[in-house]
């Protein structure tokens, strides 16, 4: 029976890992981590927060930076004189693509975020902004909004998921 050992591990990118001892399963483990890293991929983009009316901007999108990133050649790394190498692909927002806006979807703002402090004007005395509605809102201060982080944790159970029951299958067929 082939010895298997894998991971989802990483934030923001999903990292997929697999390890296996065996040649002829060299092309079943890399299908498999594409199939889970397409479906992890296709799900975030799904489920990626959209702004309201003035979201475009010239750093572009979150969802146009996810991506699927393979690591290493063909996301090989090779284990050195014991062996032990393993297949790895990120998926998740690439950080040469992904806008300056998407830090504070992660880590949240204001009250929420990592100062934990109302959110106010620097030079004026009060904030315009336009709201969700499309009405201009003028505010003193604002809480800020809360991280956003959901739509990267479930596709990435959701690929833990097809990578365990990938590699059950492979157990049944060896």
């Amino acid at each position: 029976m082939p010895e298997i050992e894998y991971s989802v591990q990483g934030f923001p990118a999903a990292e997929l890992k697999i390890r296996a001892s065996g040649p002829k399963l060299k092309k079943d483990v890399q299908d498999l981590l594409q199939h889970a890293a397409q479906v992890a991929l296709s799900e975030m983009q799904a489920k990626v927060p959209r702004g309201g009316l003035l979201s475009d901007n010239e750093d572009g999108t979150i969802s146009e930076s996810l991506e699927i990133m393979d690591r290493g050649v063909s996301g090989y790394h090779a284990g050195g004189a014991g062996g032990g190498g393993y297949y790895e692909v990120a998926v998740g927002p690439n950080p040469l693509t992904a806008p300056a806006h998407l830090r504070h979807v992660l880590r949240g703002t204001g009250i929420y975020g990592p100062t934990g402090n109302m959110i106010g004007p620097v030079s004026k005395k009060a904030m315009a902004f336009v709201a969700g509605s499309g009405r201009y809102l003028v505010r003193e201060r604002v809480r800020g909004q809360r991280s956003n982080t959901e739509w990267l944790h479930d596709p990435r159970e959701h690929a833990r998921q097809i990578i365990a029951l990938g590699i059950q299958q492979f157990d049944v067929r060896t």
